[in-house]
Order: structure tokens, then sequence, then C-alpha cells
């Protein structure tokens, strides 16, 4: 597979053009180098499918990268390819829906057992990305990769930056990236609105009713580029929020019977949201991104007793209006 290495010399000549001002607020020009980070799981391909799914449920770890035994980078699996590899936890299913067949329940256990054995090599075949980046690259190729509009969301959230040897140097997140920029005063005065021009049409809303099952929301993940369903009831009401990696944890061919879970069972109820209003200041929003650890916001609209959803407000909306403000200099 071709490999292309991307360095400092790819830079297109429009960010060398003279109409670009000597430094920028932030510089995405910078190396790479400035937003690595070293707080990244690692395992290599003949670890076995256990390790992973330890990592995923005790240390929360969204992205886990893969070496090979000689340590050189072999790709990457995310927190969502590990849970479809196994069924769900007990823990994860609403108590009157766990197994009581105990004919069921042995099976359960028996594919559990026989599958987090094999090695990791062997349950993914990871492969390398075909557009690895280097320490010595631009920062700005990052964002672009990690802002893209409609990523597989089997995608890494991180993207692994290489030294020339294909070991793994650290890693490029969208926090990396958050801590970065976040110092800029543009996000002092930028509102929350204005995330969502005609040109960062990210968030749409997808919402479903608190009596639709899970099988509605596992179709719709397949089909539609959402990471998010707001439930809502039939006056646009917000209820709550099921996400991708819900929907994914409890959909397994040994657990069919989950399909029929109403939402109302398994959402996340309103009061556990981060809600925002669009007149806040996307400054606020970074900072809830990055001290409160927080994936999703909701941006709402409050009228007398209810809570009506506008947008999904997510770390990608911000790269998106980052790179809209930088390109505006390019004019």
């Amino acid at each position: 597979m071709f490999l292309k290495k991307v360095v400092f010399e790819d830079i297109p000549d429009i960010y060398h053009s003279q109409k670009l001002p000597i430094m920028l607020p932030p510089d995405l020009l910078s190396s790479i180098e400035k937003v690595i980070r070293n707080d990244f799981c690692m395992l290599k391909t003949s670890d076995p499918l256990s390790d992973a799914l330890a990592l995923v449920k005790l240390q929360e770890a969204n992205d886990i990268m893969i070496v090979d035994n000689n340590g050189k980078f072999a790709g990457s699996i995310s927190a969502l390819s590990v849970l479809s590899k196994v069924p769900p936890q007990v823990s994860d299913v609403p108590v009157r829906y766990q197994i009581e067949n105990a004919s069921l329940s042995r099976q359960v256990i028996d594919s559990i057992v026989d599958i987090i054995k094999i090695p990791i090599g062997d349950v993914f075949k990871p492969k390398k990305p075909t557009r690895c980046f280097y320490k010595d690259g631009y920062l700005i190729y990052t964002i672009e990769e990690l802002a893209k509009p409609y990523r597989n969301y089997g995608d890494s959230k991180i993207i692994p930056i290489l030294n020339n040897d294909e070991t793994i140097e650290g890693v490029v997140s969208y926090q990396g990236i958050l801590e970065y920029i976040q110092s800029d005063p543009i996000w002092l005065e930028s509102k929350i609105e204005e995330l969502f021009t005609e040109k960062l049409r990210i968030g749409e809303l997808f919402k479903l009713l608190p009596e639709d099952t899970l099988d509605k929301a596992c179709f719709a993940m397949d089909y539609l580029p959402i990471e998010y369903i707001l439930i809502c009831d039939r006056n646009n009401n917000l209820l709550g929020m099921v996400d991708r990696y819900q929907v994914s944890a409890l959909t397994h061919p040994l657990y069919f019977h989950l399909m029929d879970i109403p939402l109302s069972e398994i959402m996340k109820p309103v009061e556990s949201l981060y809600l925002v209003e669009v007149s806040q200041n996307v400054k606020s929003l970074i900072d809830s991104f990055l001290n409160l650890g927080i994936k999703a916001a909701i941006a709402v609209e409050r009228l007398a007793n209810e809570i009506h959803p506008l947008r999904v407000v997510t770390p990608v909306n911000i790269l998106q209006r980052c790179l809209q403000n930088f390109r505006s200099h390019q004019k």
C-alpha cells in the first residue's frame, strides 16, 4: 500500500502566498509537534482481544493504536470495533431484558471466552491508513483530517504521528487541538450559533420518539452519518439522547431480543446532557469540552416548560470553524 508522507514541503503554494499574515492566532502552519500528546493506548497485534476489551471497559479508551512485534505502527482500532465483537455485558442491559434462559446464557459466555483469546491481529487485521502523518508535518493537515464532516464513525478519533522508522511518536486528538486554539480571542467574540453556517452543516438533528426501539436507532446509525440521536416527544420537547456507543454495545446476534427495547429505557435523560444556548460564546464551549470531558453538547431553545433542541455540537464543529477562519485570511 502506498503511504503518503505529509511534510512541510508538501504544503500547497496558497499557504505561502503573500496574502498570508506572518502570524495567525493560532498559527495553523506550525509543526504538528505543538499538539502531539503521549496519553494514548497501545497494543501489539499478538495481544489477545481481552486486552483491548479491558482498555475499552476499564479505561474508557476510545481508540487503541496497534503495533507489530517490532514496535512499528500497524493500524488502529476503535472502541466501537472492539464492542462489536463481543455480546454486551449484563450490566449494560436493562434488568428486565437480561437473559434468563440458562442455555442461552451459557452460549453467550462461551462466545465471549472464545473470542477474547484470539490475537487482535487475527480479529481485526488492522491496516495503516492511506494517509500517514509524521512529526515534521503541518498542523493544518491533521485538523483537516479530524474535521472531515462525514468521517466513518468506525474511524479512529485520534491521529497517530509517526517517526521515520514507522514507530509511533504520539497522537493528535480533538483535545490537543482545542487546547492549542483555545486562547484565540476570536472564540470570545464568536457565538455558538455561528458554528452552523451553510458551509458548516455538521450537527444536523436526527430525532426519534421515546417509544421507538433500539432496532430503529441501529438502522438509522447504519445508514446515516450520525453519532447521536435525540429522543423527543411529539411536541419536540427534548427527553434524552442515545449515542452510537450505546447502540453498538447492545447490538449483537446473540442478543437479538434487545432490538425491541424502547429507547426510553436506554437513553441518557435530559438532566444528564450538557445543554447550551446558541447565544453563548464558543470559548465557554471549548472550556467545557476540555474541562468536563464531554463529547457533545446540545444547543437548545427554552420555551416555557419545554426544551427544544436545535443542534448537536461537537469538537468537529469548532475545528471546521477554525479552518474557515484560517482560509478567510487567504482571500
